[in-house]
């Protein structure tokens, strides 16, 4: 029998409520890091020609940025509206706050079923607040990249798109098949 059996199913539902809220602040940052490293392909930030070893440093150093980091980085390469950039600073605090300190001095709420409940309402109000802060993003992107693709094309696609391999001087560029 595992642990979480021994839980109560409301301190479960808690736990994967947790789970979902962290899901949307991720697809939040691979939303912001796609779109940073999209608008590079269109207009880079390295003069000459681009090796595919500096466009992969150039990504993964983009995913590895934080929440916060990429909101400010996304508002320096688009013209961001004031209600979008207020709504990412507000949900880099709402990441960080689950990501550090959530269920610091709370494990006597999980215990009790009305402290558990609590706990329950405030991780669903967090999780679809990320999860509406991350769907604004997709929507301001999307009306973003209407200039530059054909309507449907995900921005990964328009990265691949934007980034063919002939902006390469080595071989092994990205693929420019569509994602599945």
């Amino acid at each position: 029998m595992s642990d979480s059996e021994h839980l109560p199913a409301v301190c479960r539902e808690v736990y994967a409520e947790f789970g979902l809220a962290m899901h949307w602040a991720q697809e939040l940052e691979d939303e912001l890091a796609t779109a940073i490293m999209a608008a590079w392909c269109i207009d880079p930030p390295i003069q000459g020609d681009v090796s595919y070893a500096d466009f992969e440093r150039l990504l993964e150093a983009s995913f590895g940025r934080s929440l916060g980091q990429l909101g400010r980085k996304l508002t320096a390469e688009f013209r961001v509206p004031p209600e979008l950039i207020a709504r990412l600073e507000a949900t880099a605090r709402i990441r960080n706050r689950l990501a550090h300190t959530f269920f610091r001095r709370r494990s006597q709420q999980l215990v009790d079923s009305e402290g558990a409940q609590s706990l329950l309402e405030e991780v669903k109000q967090l999780q679809r607040e990320l999860q509406a802060a991350t769907e604004e993003v997709v929507r301001f992107l999307e009306r973003f990249w209407a200039q530059f693709r054909l309507p449907g094309e995900t921005p990964r696609l328009q990265m691949r798109t934007a980034c063919p391999p002939w902006r390469f001087t080595t071989t092994t560029a990205p693929s420019t098949k569509p994602e599945p």
